[in-house]
């Protein structure tokens, strides 16, 4: 029998919405001594050295990383989340390695949605929640991920698995006839 069909549907959803905050801060706690690290590598260039990061006018400057600035050449979305949060804490390092572990713990979140969704449809009536919490809990904390949340410009590693998570998990959610044809978005 389906969790959501035993606890109703407004419970379940709420369990899984706390399941997916003790994911982001799992993923805090985890990477928390990163806090207090400074910026390394090519840190340096793709932040401190990186003008386009202090530039808002015009306002697709931060679209636009210069060539030199290594990591953030030729990936805008990177450099424009840099961009921000140079704009919300300039250029302490905390700001940064909060936002890479928040970050972290929010594709951890989708990938226990997907991990979820695909358990749901290939076993229906049967409990799936836990399973994909474990599943995303020691994605969140496998030590071969720490150099893609501990070293900023690696952030692109970190929108990747967002944004492949997001799209896979979207991919999987049930078609409602609200959305139409095209249901399976």
């Amino acid at each position: 029998m389906r969790v959501a069909a035993i606890l109703g549907e407004d419970r379940a959803a709420r369990m899984r919405r706390a399941a997916g905050l003790l994911l982001v801060g799992l993923a805090v706690a985890v990477y928390a001594n990163a806090l207090r690290a400074p910026f390394i590598f090519d840190d340096q260039s793709a932040i401190v050295g990186n003008p386009t990061l202090r530039t808002w006018w015009p306002p697709w400057q931060p679209l636009v990383p210069p060539p030199g600035a290594s990591g953030v050449a030729g990936r805008p979305l990177v450099n424009l989340s840099l961009a921000l949060n140079h704009l919300v804490g300039g250029e302490a390092p905390a700001g940064y390695h909060l936002a890479n572990a928040l970050l972290h713990g929010a594709a951890a979140w989708l990938l226990f949605s997907l991990v979820r969704r695909t358990l749901v449809r290939l076993r229906p009536g049967e409990p799936a929640g836990f399973f994909a919490w474990s599943v995303a809990a020691v994605w969140t904390v496998h030590p071969l991920l720490t150099e893609s949340v501990t070293c900023v410009v690696q952030r692109t590693e970190v929108l990747a698995s967002f944004f492949i998570s997001e799209r896979c998990s979207r991919s999987c959610a049930p078609s409602s006839p609200a959305r139409g044809a095209a249901g399976a978005r």
